[in-house]
């Protein structure tokens, strides 16, 4: 990469940085104020004002020596000679040259700004004392919310580093506001960046520090003058690098680089960028193998390459304009956004890789998934307030039409040429995709190169942490990729900091993965939240009786046990067939239940809404940015995070975005759904436009994948056509407020089964009753004449009144008794009349717990 587009891009990374050591009180040193303050402050109203500015400059001269040596080299990339590093990241309020003037007007793109706006740079509240406001607390999709002026929120983010246990909001009252909290924030991320590695590769080094900057910035209000302090200093910060990455290039490749050029707010100057991966869902679930084995290593290894497929997809346009890795703003749940110059050689760039990527997904996916890339040029006046809500839209319209044509046909339609030929006669097809040709063969089974790679990602992703991402001819020992991403990037699980190939230029990324453990220190390369919760055996499961009384109950058969039984190593995943024995529950020395797995999808309603108009009029490239970023967290950071203390027995198969799909024991799915949509309330503020639907479907571990996915989604789509913040399951759809009503019911029966009220007929009766009240009601809503055999549902309160004075409470005798078969004729009659068939939810999981 050219020295200059990082020179500019990693200075306007660092413009704002002084506001968190001006916050934190760190001391200027002796004299530094007069011998500097003209130089990077300017005058308002006969004052220096921004004095974040000249702190900018301060810290990263005190931090010299924990920074990369280009920083303080003279003739680091191109410039005028008062373009230093320093000058360049701290005078975007006093600029005075070409370069300096591109990060000033990427600052006030980034934040929404128009030309003529400035701001004073005087604040009108303690601006130390100011905490992050969350902008889900301000969404309304009706509009008068989100555009009302607000003094002040009821909600805001603790000061501390970014981890899942302080991700949620808190209450404002309850916040400590203090300007202290600021200096040990401060001198933590000090204390981690003399840690970062790879100071001698830039690039890589650059990706380290964004990732360490999130961890302690992505909390702090990047603004508290005169403005709504809901932007974090960390997306800010990178929007502005993007922002300037690409008008450099642009302005240099034009030959503007002068202050009229750069300061002009019309010409489009930019590209947005936005990249889809199509098929998700039958890339994760394709079937077709004769094979089983490995079956939950090979969705985790599907499900991590879609999230490494369009990592490297972002990363190659990158590559090839040549900005930083940083130019893409967001990447989750298959999608990215990236800012690049509007340039032929970009649009060049960019239509080069999506051919190179789709090429490559053709040969060794043929047609099943697809990269999609769209843009739209944009002007800096597109980034406004006032005009961004149309920027965001022309780029949503322009994805929507790259969907009809995902896959070209005149350069990919008919059949493969070749692909018959590419088959070995003794190795046949793959015996774990049924569709690609064979390689070689594994524990007697033959299989293809793409699936062994996945079985690779899958069985290193419980064990390692550290992914080095390299040229497929680095030269990595161990295990790696057959068939390198894109022909252009090698994977390999690998441990130290990888010094000698980052060195050589062999090393391209450095990633840290494995989320499956909490309240770590802070890690000093780049954090990708990528990898899920996956549940594993420990030291304890080697001798727990328990658990071996557990895995040899039940008719399975010895071969199945003993393969159960071998399984358990320390370390080692759960088979679906494990997590299905979960689900049984142990009663008077033995098991009860079905053995299954339930599967729960979720997802959040109306997101296309929220982004679009969920702010009103208050929309910036910085909040869209924070606001994509606090959402994937919900599920790519705090859901492994829980799964793991509470629900360690469920399975993330792809959780990112705004969407989870997780597989475990099925009893505790209902459990988990309702604690899911608790805690995400509270992620948001309580507001009641932001919900999730969700689905829960109950599954036989040995059950075809593709079934499952299907049977998975049906459920989530029932919930999203019977109004939205719903979920459904046994088929039947509630709100998430009757789920928890009919929990009571569950309990209810539960007590009436254990003190013998109840007896398991009674219960099989109950069902047949639930079903008759459910024809009745759709009977009485149907807007056609209802046939008469069909009215027989009428009957069911008669057959309810026998039912329960023939046989509840029959251990009780005399006035007890008819209490009791009172009280319960009362509460059933009326869970049926008000519930109808929905009370098939609480009454099934009984009936499964107990068969």
């Amino acid at each position: 990469m050219d020295d200059t587009v990082l020179k500019v891009a990693i200075a306007a990374y660092f413009h704002d940085i002084g506001k968190f050591a001006e916050r934190a009180k760190i001391p200027l040193p002796q004299d530094y104020a007069e011998r500097n303050e003209s130089l990077y402050q300017p005058v308002y109203q006969g004052k220096y004002s921004h004095k974040h500015a000249l702190f900018s400059a301060a810290v990263i001269e005190h931090i010299a020596g924990l920074l990369p040596a280009q920083f303080s080299k003279a003739g680091w990339g191109e410039g005028e000679v008062t373009d230093s590093f320093v000058n360049l990241a701290a005078k975007h309020h006093n600029p005075s040259t070409p370069l300096q003037h591109i990060i000033t007007i990427a600052d006030r793109v980034s934040s929404g700004l128009d030309r003529e706006k400035a701001d004073t740079g005087y604040s009108v509240r303690e601006y130390r004392n100011v905490r992050l406001w969350p902008l889900f607390d301000r969404v309304d999709l009706s509009g008068k919310k989100a555009d009302a002026e607000r003094n002040e929120s009821a909600f805001c983010y603790p000061l501390k580093p970014l981890s899942p246990d302080t991700l949620f909001p808190i209450n404002a009252s309850e916040a400590d506001t203090g300007a202290s909290n600021y200096a040990p924030l401060w001198d933590a991320f000090v204390a981690d960046l003399e840690k970062v590695p790879h100071k001698k590769a830039l690039q890589l080094w650059f990706e380290h520090f964004d990732s360490l900057y999130m961890r302690y910035t992505a909390h702090i209000p990047s603004a508290t003058v005169e403005t709504v302090p809901d932007i974090s200093l960390y997306d800010h910060s990178r929007t502005t690098s993007a922002l300037a990455a690409a008008l450099y290039l642009y302005h240099r490749d034009t030959s503007s680089l002068n202050e009229t050029a750069i300061r002009d707010y019309e010409p489009q100057k930019f590209l947005l960028v936005r990249g889809e991966f199509h098929g998700i869902q039958n890339f994760i679930f394709s079937e077709g193998g004769s094979t089983a084995k490995s079956l939950a290593k090979l969705l985790r290894g599907r499900s991590f390459a879609v999230s490494l497929l369009t990592e490297l997809a972002a990363d190659l346009i990158c590559t090839e304009i040549g900005i930083p890795a940083t130019a893409c703003l967001l990447n989750a749940a298959g999608k990215f956004t990236l800012i690049a110059p509007n340039m032929p050689h970009a649009a060049a760039a960019i239509k080069k890789t999506e051919e190179a990527c789709n090429e490559w997904l053709m040969r060794h996916y043929c047609g099943e998934a697809s990269l999609g890339i769209s843009y739209t040029a944009a002007a800096c006046s597109d980034f406004t307030e006032k005009r961004y809500p149309s920027l965001m839209l022309k780029l949503i319209r322009a994805a929507e039409e790259q969907k009809c044509r995902k896959i070209d046909l005149n350069r990919h339609g008919g059949v493969m040429a070749s692909f018959l030929d590419s088959f070995d006669n003794e190795l046949g097809i793959c015996r774990f995709c049924g569709k690609r040709p064979a390689r070689k063969r594994i524990d007697n089974q033959e299989i293809c190169g793409i699936c062994d790679d996945h079985i690779y990602l899958g069985e290193n992703l419980v064990r390692d942490k550290r992914i080095a991402v390299t040229a497929p001819d680095a030269g990595i020992e161990g295990g790696k990729l057959s068939e390198p991403i894109f022909g252009t990037y090698q994977i390999a699980f690998v441990s130290g900091n990888m010094h000698q190939e980052a060195q050589s230029g062999k090393l391209l990324r450095f990633w840290e993965v494995n989320s499956n453990t909490n309240n770590e220190a802070a890690s000093i390369i780049t954090v990708k939240a990528l990898n899920g919760y996956v549940p594993v055996f420990t030291a304890d499961d080697l001798y727990n009786e328990q658990l071996l009384s557990l895995l040899l109950c039940g008719d399975k058969s010895d071969q199945l046990k003993i393969e159960l039984l071998e399984a358990i190593r320390e370390g080692a995943p759960k088979t679906f067939h494990h997590l299905a024995k979960h689900a049984l529950r142990e009663q008077n020395g033995k098991y009860a239940g079905i053995e299954a797995l339930g599967v729960l999808k979720a997802d959040v309603d109306r997101l296309g809404q929220i982004f679009g108009k969920g702010l009103g009029k208050s929309q910036s490239i910085s909040r869209t940015a924070t606001m994509s970023r606090q959402m994937n967290n919900f599920f790519a950071v705090y859901l492994p995070s829980l799964l793991q203390r509470a629900y360690p027995d469920t399975y993330t198969l792809f959780a990112g975005g705004d969407d989870l799909f997780l597989i475990g024991p099925w009893r505790q799915m209902f459990d988990l759904a309702w604690r899911l949509r608790e805690d995400f309330s509270r992620y948001v503020c309580g507001n009641g436009q932001i919900t999730f639907s969700a689905g829960i479907s109950l599954h036989k571990p040995g059950e075809p994948v593709h079934a499952i996915a299907e049977t998975a989604e049906t459920a989530l789509q029932q919930s999203k056509d019977s109004g939205r913040n719903r979920v459904t399951m046994f088929g039947m759809t509630v709100k998430w407020d009757e789920l928890r009503l009919l929990a009571q019911v569950k309990e209810t029966l539960e007590r009436w089964l254990e003190s013998g009220l109840m007896n398991k007929a009674m219960l099989y009766r109950l069902n047949d009753l639930v079903e008759m009240a459910e024809q009745e009601n759709r009977m009485l809503n149907a807007k056609q004449g209802v046939p008469l055999e069909d009215m027989e549902c009428l009957k069911w309160r008669s057959r309810l009144k026998y039912s329960v004075i023939r046989t509840a409470a029959k251990n009780l005798k005399g006035e007890d008794r008819n209490d009791a078969v009172q009280k319960m004729l009362q509460s059933m009659e009326q869970w049926l009349s008000v519930y109808r068939g929905a009370c098939r939810i609480p009454l099934w999981q009984i009936i499964y717990e107990r068969r």
